[in-house]
């Protein structure tokens, strides 16, 4: 009991305990409380911003001392590179000074005098670099210096003694020469040789002190730098540059990339003016005195329209046959040949007027060129070289279209030329007499054939005189600088072609003989790119002025900048041969101007025909050249592009692609890709991109190229269409045809959508039904009329009457009618339409009109541009606005 009692107390009292802690828990804190807190809470943000700013301090003093640091070390720097600077400049003035005490620093005359002398020497013919090489260089040994008297006598000799029994004339002239350039000492060749080492050393002397301001610190970097200046400032000798790079092509090629490389932008400027001047003053240097110069072949360009015997007169120059192997005998490539002097002389002994003695060229280079309209790029090619033109007439049919575009390129670039009067053997009753001179042939002929050419002769007179030329014979022409002169010929028969070319090489001696000169002055053109099996893409170049070795270092355009590459042979085709045409070919290791040759070199796939062609002997001028070819390429370039949408075209060179490219401009046929060669698969994977964007341009125009079977299958697989022809315009006439077969299917398939402009104009006397259908008489005030066009009342809020289902005009069923005309129509009301009536919904003062649309006027731009004229595309204008068609 007592127990229980005391349990009771115990509870009453924790009772009692824990009310009174929950009574203190829900008590509200006072304000003392909240003070404190509010205190305890500003105490621990002050002391936070003071840790902040504490840290902001040491982190402004940190960057403080970090940047002082930087500065320090900065003017330390600057300080040692003004004392290198001062200690190079110091350096620099020493060694000038001591090489003037030396009398070893030369004046820009002296040095001018020196290069004059050895410039002199390798025209003359030495090879000062053997010379060099086999000398005893005395004076870079560290022996004791002999007496001058036993050095003269101890001087070895660098001829020997055959070469001095076969040529004492020539080392006698250029010691003649050395002595007038340096008169104050007396030297022979080994001297000369000597001096070459001179020359090279106080040529880097000069640079180095001329340049000390600008050079950096690194030492390597100016000595790549000014050796590269020396050779392009003392480049070798023609003979000596050609050997080497013909024995080491790829180190060559190597060193120029390399040296590139380590060059700035600034340096490549530097190098690229300097380049430009010294070619600029070795191209005055190059000109021959009159007294030693020497003629290159000429340069002939034939031209005229198709079909006037252009390839034939070439084939009975060289007894040869490739007109008739030409595909069609078309002539769809330029073509070079050359001419020996031995076959000139042969076709011109009939010409009593031209003796062999008269004949001072080597030969002629004769340029065959296409007369089709397509190829006029090959035309503008084949003339910008040449020295003189053969202008090809046809006497049956006169001055035709390309002969007119000819007679502009020529008189545009000012270039001198003969006409050939062709085909005489067609007059009436023609004897040939190919065996003696033309003026006596003539005279042989009979009155009838005489009076036939002189009437045809007076037309293609009358034919030059509408283009303000006068012609005359050229055994009649007595003031050739005021008439052209014209040399009757017959390529079939052979009349007339040894005056032909009897009279060119007068003409050309007579007139061109300073331009005739041989030059060592480099001028080439790429004619052609072509792909040859088992040797690669090869250029065609026609070489007039200068000389190509295997080896040396070429830069030509390309379709995607500059190509550098190194000559990998250089093939001549046989003489009175065609260079088009697979045959033999010599395979030398120089050539010179002038010349066709093929050059074989690596990356010439993307290379660029009817540029020129340069040979760069060191970087310098390897810079140079590459910014000229890139001034070329930029317009160049532009007619090149390809469009998003278009065919795929491939051509066996690059003068063919661009003749088709051509024509496919003409025919507003847009082109996607390009290519030259053989048709692979990577073709027809590039030119399938077109099923899914248009699939009317799924095709290849492959143009005197090989289909590989691979490509072939595939291009059926994936639904493209290949078009193969060798002749341009067989493959011009299956894309039209091709290209039409789509336009009619989709004029078929989009008639119903095509609405033509038409303004009608009722005739009151002619309403023969007023409804359902309305017969009526109209004319035509503006626009094309035709069956099935929905007509409409602009005046009546555009009220459409129905379509027109017939025309009559003079009681006869016509399908269309023009401006103009007056017609009857019917009109039947449209399908699910109320019918309308005359005088009810319209009556004779409104105007018809047909109901064009937004989409009427793109089916119609599409599918039938062709259709319209220029008056009724500005119907369509007015149309558009009166019904309010955006």
């Amino acid at each position: 009991m007592a127990d229980s009692k005391k349990n009771r107390a115990k509870n009453t009292k924790d009772a009692a305990s824990s009310s009174t802690v929950s009574k203190n828990k829900n008590a509200k804190p006072t304000k003392e409380d909240l003070r404190s807190k509010k205190l305890d809470a500003i105490k621990q943000k002050l002391e936070r911003q003071r840790q902040e700013e504490e840290r902001l301090r040491k982190e402004a003093e940190e960057e403080e001392r970090r940047f002082q640091e930087e500065q320090r070390k900065l003017e330390e720097q600057k300080r040692i590179e003004a004392e290198k600077r001062e200690h190079r400049k110091k350096k620099e003035k020493e060694r000038r000074q001591r090489l003037k005490d030396e009398g070893k620093l030369l004046t820009e005359k002296e040095k001018e005098n020196r290069r004059r002398a050895v410039e002199l020497a390798q025209a003359r013919g030495l090879d000062l670099q053997s010379m060099r090489n086999n000398a005893k260089k005395t004076t870079y040994t560290k022996l004791k210096k002999k007496p001058q008297a036993q050095q003269q006598q101890s001087r070895p000799s660098f001829s020997t003694e055959g070469e001095k029994s076969e040529s004492p004339t020539v080392e006698e002239k250029a010691k003649e020469e050395v002595e007038e350039v340096n008169s104050d000492e007396e030297k022979g060749w080994e001297d000369l040789a000597a001096e070459l080492e001179e020359i090279e050393k106080q040529g880097m002397i000069d640079n180095v002190t001329n340049n000390w301001e600008e050079e950096t610190v690194q030492e390597e970097e100016e000595e790549v730098i000014d050796d590269t200046e020396v050779k392009g400032e003392i480049s070798p000798s023609p003979s000596t540059s050609g050997d080497a790079a013909a024995h080491e092509p790829s180190d060559k090629s190597s060193s120029l990339k390399a040296s590139e490389d380590q060059l700035t932008e600034e340096d490549k400027r530097r190098l690229i003016e300097e380049a430009k001047v010294r070619i600029a003053i070795q191209q005055q240097k190059l000109e021959a005195p009159a007294t030693e110069r020497v003629l290159r072949s000429g340069v002939i360009c034939v031209m005229g329209h198709v079909d006037t015997g252009k390839t034939k007169i070439l084939d009975k120059l060289r007894n040869t046959n490739v007109q008739s192997r030409e595909a069609g005998g078309i002539t769809q490539q330029i073509g070079a040949t050359n001419v020996p002097r031995e076959n000139i002389i042969h076709a011109t002994s009939m010409c009593d007027y031209f003796k062999p003695e008269d004949l001072k060229m080597p030969g002629l280079l004769i340029i065959d060129t296409p007369g089709h309209e397509s190829f006029s790029n090959m035309r503008i090619r084949g003339s910008s070289l040449c020295d003189f033109a053969i202008l090809v007439v046809d006497i049956m049919h006169g001055i035709e279209e390309q002969t007119k575009e000819s007679i502009e390129i020529l008189l545009k670039r000012r270039t001198p030329f003969v006409v050939a009067l062709n085909k005489i053997d067609r007059l009436y009753q023609w004897e040939n007499y190919p065996d003696i001179c033309v003026k006596e042939a003539l005279s042989k002929q009979k009155d009838v054939t005489m009076k036939d050419f002189k009437e045809r002769f007076k037309a293609v007179v009358q034919d030059f005189a509408m283009m303000n030329l006068n012609v005359e014979l050229f055994y009649k022409n007595e003031n050739p600088t005021e008439y052209i002169s014209m040399v009757p010929t017959s390529a079939h028969s052979g009349d007339g072609m040894g005056d032909l070319l009897a009279f060119m090489c007068k003409e050309m001696q007579r007139r061109l003989y300073k331009r005739l000169t041989f030059s060592e002055e480099l001028k080439a053109s790429v004619m052609e790119v072509k792909e040859i099996v088992g040797l690669g893409t090869s250029l065609d170049v026609i070489l007039v002025n200068g000389r190509i070795r295997e080896g040396d270092t070429i830069v030509l355009a390309g379709q995607e900048g500059p190509i550098v590459t190194t000559v990998r042979g250089v093939l001549m085709p046989a003489p009175m041969s065609e260079l088009r045409v697979k045959g033999n070919y010599t395979h030398l290791k120089e050539v010179v101007g002038s010349c066709g040759v093929k050059i074989i070199a690596r990356d010439l796939e993307k290379a660029l025909a009817g540029f020129p062609l340069y040979v760069a002997t060191d970087l310098a001028e390897r810079l140079y050249y590459s910014e000229e070819v890139t001034h070329g390429l930029k317009s160049a370039l532009t007619s090149i592009s390809v469009s998003p949408v278009g065919v795929y075209v491939v051509a066996s060179t690059l003068g063919s692609l661009e003749s088709l490219l051509t024509f496919l401009r003409k025919s507003n046929i847009p082109y996607s890709g390009i290519s030259i060669g053989t048709v692979h698969k990577k073709d027809v994977m590039k030119a399938s991109i077109m099923v899914e964007r248009d699939n009317k341009y799924a095709v290849i125009l492959a143009f005197d190229v090989r289909v590989d079977k691979d490509a072939e299958k595939m291009a059926a697989e994936v639904g493209v269409t290949i078009f193969t022809a060798n002749i341009i315009y067989h493959l011009e006439a299956s894309m039209n045809e091709y290209m039409e077969n789509i336009l009619q299917e989709n004029r078929k398939k989009h008639a119903d959508q095509a609405v033509f402009p038409v303004k009608l104009r009722i005739l009151p006397d002619m309403v023969f039904n007023k409804r359902a259908p309305i017969v009526v008489g109209v004319h035509i005030e503006a626009g094309l009329l035709r069956e099935g066009t929905p007509i409409c009342v602009p005046s009546k809020n555009n009220i459409v009457l129905g379509r027109i289902t017939s025309i009559e005009n003079n009681h006869k069923a016509v399908s269309e009618a023009r401006t103009g005309q007056e017609v009857c129509i019917r009109i039947d009301p449209i399908e699910g339409e109320a019918p309308k009536a005359f005088r009810r919904h319209f009556d004779h003062t409104d105007m018809l009109v047909s109901k064009i649309s937004r989409e009427s006027i793109d089916v119609v731009k599409e599918f039938y541009r062709g259709d319209l004229n220029k008056e009724d595309w500005k119907l369509v204008m007015e149309l558009k606005k009166m019904l309010a068609i955006i």
